[in-house]
C-alpha cells in the first residue's frame, strides 16, 4: 500500500511540473480613428474607438473615455463607455464629436482614448514536499524525476514568475526557505495590482506591498516557507492577483487655419 501511494504522488508531482498555463498576446485590442483628418479649425470631427476582447474571460469595470482632449471642444452627444462588463470576444465602442480649435497657424496635435478595466490572474500549483529521509529513499529507488525551479503564468497584461528555493520537490530542511514572486507588466497599458493572496498551508506571511501598488517595474515578492512534512505530502499553492489595466492610444491629428 505505501508502494502505491509513494507512486501516486510521484505521478501527482510530475504532471503538476509539466503543465505549462497558455499565456495570450495582447488579449484586449483598441484601436483609435480620427475622421476628418486633417481638419480646418472650428471644423466638426469625430473619433472613434473600439476595444476587443480577445481572451477567454470578461474583463469587468470596462470605461472608455477621451484622454487629453486639449482644446478641442467636446460635443454633448460624445458617447462614453462606463463601468460595463466585456465578454470573451465581445466589442465596446466609443464615438465622440469635437470641434477643432482655433489656430494661428497649421499644427499638429495628438487625440487619445484611454480604456480602463478590473480583471484578475490566477494560478493553481501543486507541489509535492517531502521529508529529507523520504527524498533520499525516492532517490534510491528512482522514483523522483527533476522538476523544474520556476512557472510563470500571463495574461498578457501582467506576467507572475512563480520561484521555489530549489528544482521540484520542496525538500523540509533546517535552514529557512522562501518562495519568490515576480509581478511585470508585460503588455501595451500600466498595471496598478489592488489585491495579491497566496492561500496555502506551506507559505507564511508574505512582504507584499501596500495594495494598490503599480508595475511601473518589477515587483518582488518574498514569502517564508513552511515545511513540516515529516514523509511526503502533495500542497496547493492558490495565488490570486485583482488587478485595474489601463490603455491609451493617441492619433495625430493636423488642424489647418
Amino acid at each position: 500500500m505505501r508502494a502505491k501511494l509513494i507512486i501516486i504522488l510521484t505521478l501527482v508531482f510530475v504532471s503538476g511540473c509539466v503543465n505549462n498555463t497558455p499565456s495570450n498576446t495582447n488579449p484586449l485590442k483598441l484601436e483609435i480613428d480620427v475622421y476628418p483628418n486633417p481638419v480646418f479649425e472650428g471644423e466638426k470631427l469625430v473619433l472613434s474607438a473600439n476595444i476587443e476582447n480577445n481572451a477567454m474571460k470578461s474583463y469587468n469595470a470596462i470605461n472608455i473615455q477621451l484622454f487629453n482632449p486639449g482644446l478641442f471642444v467636446i460635443s454633448p452627444s460624445c458617447k462614453i463607455v462606463g463601468k460595463r462588463e466585456l465578454k470573451p470576444f465581445e466589442i465596446a465602442n466609443l464615438e465622440c464629436e469635437l470641434i477643432a480649435p482655433h489656430v494661428f497657424a497649421e499644427r499638429q496635435t495628438d487625440l487619445g482614448i484611454a480604456a480602463s478595466f478590473d480583471t484578475t490572474l490566477n494560478d493553481v500549483e501543486a507541489v509535492q514536499v517531502v521529508s529529507k529521509d523520504e527524498y533520499r529513499r525516492q532517490e534510491l529507488r528512482g522514483k523522483l524525476s527533476g522538476g523544474q525551479q520556476t512557472k510563470t503564468v500571463t495574461d498578457g497584461n501582467i506576467e507572475m514568475t512563480i520561484e521555489y528555493p530549489s528544482a521540484l520537490p520542496l525538500v523540509k530542511k533546517d535552514e529557512p526557505q522562501y518562495l519568490h514572486i515576480y509581478l511585470r507588466n508585460v503588455g501595451e497599458g500600466y498595471g496598478t495590482i489592488k489585491n495579491f493572496v497566496i492561500t496555502s498551508q506551506i507559505v507564511g506571511r508574505c512582504d507584499t506591498p501596500k495594495t494598490p501598488f503599480g508595475l511601473e517595474k518589477e515587483k518582488t515578492i518574498t514569502c517564508p516557507l513552511i515545511l513540516n512534512e515529516n514523509y511526503l505530502s502533495v500542497k496547493e499553492l492558490i495565488f490570486n492577483i485583482n488587478y485595474n489595466y489601463e490603455i491609451i492610444k493617441t492619433k495625430t491629428v493636423l488642424i489647418k487655419k
